[in-house]
């Protein structure tokens, strides 16, 4: 694991928010590390934080829409909505009374967008590259999804990793 911007983050300095963005490829292990980092004081994580932008919208099947724990009634998410002309992160802050986000969107575009609006604001990012042995990220996938190809598996899997080490070059 890859750290960057980590032992930056003043997580004393309650006026400041700080973000932690885990990138890498799916099935590397950024559902437990969110979870685990969700275990710091003052911290909240948001799972894949992309998925906000589908909340309340009625065109999106139900599993779409709602928080994948909870469901509909989420004391979190049900009553959340976000005002996309404001920083994102600092909304869902002071919605749960958080100072330090984590998010596990795998997607860059979206990882740029909100590390803009995090230094646009005065607030601090740190992504976290997870990379996993290919082997193991190849073998969960044709668990869940048997009836792909190991082949198709193997060439997403190297895409994401690439595409993420673009990305971090980047930011």
């Amino acid at each position: 694991m890859r750290l960057r911007g980590w032992e930056k983050l003043d997580v004393d300095k309650k006026s400041q928010l700080n973000a932690v963005m885990v990138c890498g490829a799916g099935h590397s292990g950024s559902t437990l590390l969110g979870l685990i980092l969700d275990g710091q004081p003052d911290a909240f994580y948001v799972g894949e934080g992309g998925k906000i932008r589908y909340l309340h919208d009625a065109k999106k099947p139900i599993h779409k829409r709602v928080c994948k724990i909870c469901g509909e009634d989420c004391p979190v998410w049900s009553n959340f909505v976000w005002d996309r002309k404001a920083p994102l992160y600092r909304q869902v802050a002071d919605h749960v009374g958080a100072s330090l986000i984590v998010d596990t969107t795998k997607d860059t575009d979206w990882i740029r967008a909100r590390t803009s609006e995090l230094r646009n604001a005065g607030d601090q990012a740190c992504l976290v590259l997870l990379i996993r042995d290919g082997r193991a990220v190849v073998n969960s996938r044709m668990r869940k999804y048997p009836e792909r190809a190991p082949e198709t598996e193997i060439a997403r899997w190297l895409s994401q990793v690439r595409g993420r080490h673009r990305a971090v070059r980047v930011l």
